[in-house]
């Protein structure tokens, strides 16, 4: 159930579960206000043909009593009518179907229009007439309609009843609706605009930029938190008319600026890039020039034809502003402007001017824009050298910098090769571990658990034993990621074994070991407390009381049947603060993202406590098979040089896609490449990732998934 409550244009929509159920599809109600529930029990990805699937379940209000539901189709015209009244919803929608069917009746007019005129009566009763009325009468119910127009309590409704239909515009005059732009009520701007958009009204536009004046504008965004979506509606309404010259004289004008370059940036044409340049070029106001290189930064490209075959797939580019940004006749024109203008902009601006090409994905290191910061361009490097890196690795630490922009510089390292960037990534974020650096925790541990590590065992090892404390600190704990995931293979775990074997005394290592509370070290730990270094011993000592052996069901998960470990998690309460430990030594973070601001990779878990049942959390752990999310089904890939991918696919874009293979290892193929592709109907998530797990631990994994209701996903 969802309640709602009117706010501006809209409405602010809350949730309420009023009756449980797992595996809930759909939900009907029938004209007797009895509400039918699909529920796809025992449903799965795949299931038995002969076992029962599938449940509808009846819900009857408290004291409930049939009523028979008339035969509408024998009433007689008057009688029908009456119907638009009803209290049911149901009733009011099959009354008003057979009404139309029955087309233009003498009855309908008087009984739809006494009651779309009712003030005294209830409002979604008058709003059923209205449209009943239009739909009946077509253009022959605008005189009445525009009456209604000037009744504020139906004036919405009448106003988008007199637009609704393309085919029924005759007769219609762009005052009635301009009036209602300058209406209190926001519900009636935003139809009058709509309305606008639909008559084609251009002379409209300098009206709409008068009376929306004063919206704001940050980052290409309105962000007036009163008003939302009538600014929204504007812009679309001005670019939907192609309002050109009024949107440029609001520019040069003052009035309506805001607005008229939002809905600039949505028109691409030569006379829009014309005016605008002359505009630049001719302004000395620092704001206004600013201004107009965000909306030539986003007319810089424009969006990619329509292409069935090649353009949408499972994980579309979500980088914006357009999905595939495509060059046209403009582009070239935009680029020069930019380039001749720079100098224009405000020193203190000039960082934001660039942060904003750079979210147009304008090429910086092909623009040429003078005195550009050059760790921009560092981060646009495809494959930097050593003094790009250099000048990478200074900025990411730079605490002058603004944090997004550190963080840029901080993921550019990494495309370098793992014998540079692996160290220099380490060193960054043991620096802001030091900083102190709010999201300094979440990038290491995107580090530690990313499966590219797995292939970066010589360089890790390297930093473990080289390193600075903090240094050694992360690099052991991506190793003992490694050494504890059930995605690595045997060849990863050999060789941090032989590391281990001998004893390594890095203070880094059982600072590691206590930080991720592991056991299964005595050999390592107690090598420690019998060195001669002080910190060395210390370190050990925390390690030997943080791995101390686990209480509770020490009960493996693979010693039980799936309907007992399931009977266990859900009746017993775990710990979820072990659980996330947990969550990140299994490698379910490898696949999962918990914070929607990290990589998105597998089905996205940062809501699962919200979004899913306690024990569809239990199946889809033990019975991966069960469910497979949507965009998440097993792909196998086969080139036209024979080689073959398997893998659900994460991102297509460009020609490229992407596939992230089981130990959740990226691949990157041409779909030109690709002879052959197919759909598997297992997940890709195999059975028994948990059988390691302890009863108790298992538990407490579930316990975390559970905890976990952050919005988004």
């Amino acid at each position: 159930h969802h309640p709602k409550n009117p706010s501006e244009a809209t409405f602010q929509v809350e949730q309420e579960v009023f009756y449980s159920l797992s595996r809930a599809v759909d939900i009907d109600v029938d004209g007797s206000s009895r509400l039918y529930v699909a529920d796809w029990r025992n449903g799965q990805f795949s299931y038995e043909a002969n076992k029962q699937v599938g449940m509808i379940q009846q819900i009857l209000p408290p004291n409930w009593q049939k009523k028979e539901f008339p035969d509408l189709k024998t009433m007689q015209d008057a009688e029908l009518a009456d119907h638009i009244g009803s209290e049911s919803a149901v009733m009011r929608l099959e009354a008003q179907r057979e009404m139309i069917s029955r087309g233009a009746k003498e009855p309908f007019i008087t009984k739809l229009l006494a009651l779309a005129n009712n003030k005294e009566a209830d409002v979604g009763k008058r709003v059923a007439a209205i449209f009943t009325y239009k739909q009946i009468f077509g253009e022959k119910s605008h005189n009445a309609l525009t009456k209604m127009a000037a009744d504020n309590s139906v004036a919405e409704f009448a106003i988008r009843a007199l637009a609704d239909r393309k085919s029924q515009l005759g007769n219609l005059n762009s005052t009635i609706f301009t009036a209602g732009l300058s209406n209190e009520s926001p519900r009636i701007r935003l139809q009058s605009l709509n309305a606008l958009a639909r008559i084609n009204a251009k002379e409209s536009a300098p009206e709409i930029l008068k009376t929306m004046h004063g919206m704001k504008l940050d980052s290409g965004k309105i962000t007036d938190r009163e008003h939302k979506i009538v600014p929204h509606v504007a812009v679309k309404t001005l670019a939907s008319l192609r309002a050109e010259s009024a949107c440029l004289a609001a520019v040069r004008e003052g009035t309506g600026r805001t607005l008229a370059l939002r809905a600039l940036q949505e028109m691409h044409s030569m006379a829009v890039v014309d005016g605008l340049v002359k505009i630049i070029e001719s302004s000395s106001d620092p704001k206004l020039i600013e201004a107009i290189f965000a909306t030539l930064a986003r007319l810089h490209y424009k969006e990619k034809a329509w292409d069935l075959n090649e353009w949408w797939s499972t994980r579309p580019d979500d980088r914006g502003p357009y999905y595939s940004p495509t060059e046209w006749e403009g582009t070239a024109k935009v680029r020069s402007a930019l380039e001749a203008n720079f100098t224009k902009i405000a020193e203190e601006s000039r960082s934001n001017v660039i942060t904003t090409l750079a979210d147009n994905r304008i090429p910086l290191s092909e623009i040429k824009l003078p005195g550009i910061d050059p760790v921009v361009l560092a981060i646009s490097a495809v494959d930097p050298n050593d003094s790009i890196l250099a000048i990478l690795a200074d900025a990411a630490v730079d605490k002058k910098r603004d944090w997004e922009q550190r963080l840029l510089a901080f993921q550019a390292i990494e495309k370098a090769e793992p014998v540079k960037s692996v160290p220099l990534t380490i060193k960054t974020l043991s620096t802001w571990h030091e900083q102190k650096e709010p999201a300094a925790e979440l990038q290491i541990s995107d580090f530690t658990n990313n499966t590219r590590r797995f292939n970066e065992i010589a360089y890790l090892a390297l930093v473990g034993r080289s390193g600075s404390d903090s240094e050694s600190m992360i690099a052991w704990k991506a190793l003992l990621t490694i050494l504890n995931s059930p995605l690595s293979n045997s060849n990863h775990k050999n060789g941090i074994n032989k590391v281990l074997e001998s004893n390594p005394m890095e203070v880094g290592l059982f600072l590691a070991i206590a930080d991720m509370k592991m056991s299964g070290f005595e050999q390592q730990i107690a090598a420690g407390i019998g060195s001669d270094n002080e910190k060395t011993i210390l370190a050990a000592k925390r390690a030997k009381e943080a791995g101390t052996s686990s209480t509770g069901d020490t009960r493996k998960v693979a010693e039980l049947k799936p309907e007992e470990i399931t009977a266990i998690a859900m009746k017993e309460k775990g710990n979820a603060e072990n659980g996330q430990r947990l969550y990140l030594s299994q490698g379910c973070i490898a696949c999962h993202a918990i914070d929607l601001k990290a990589a998105q990779k597998g089905p996205y878990l940062g809501a699962s406590g919200a979004k899913f049942q306690r024990d569809y959390l239990i199946q889809s752990i033990i019975s991966p098979n069960a469910v497979v999310a949507q965009g998440f089904q097993t792909n196998t890939l086969t080139m036209n040089d024979g080689k073959t991918y398997m893998g659900f696919i994460t991102s297509e874009v460009d020609d490229l896609i992407e596939l992230r293979d089981i130990a959740g290892q990226v691949t990157k193929v041409k779909r030109s490449d690709v002879k052959e592709q197919h759909h598997i109907p297992q997940s890709m998530m195999p059975a028994g990732l948990a059988n390691p797990l302890s009863v108790t631990e298992f538990t407490d994994l579930i316990e975390y998934l559970v905890s976990l209701k952050s919005i988004g996903g």
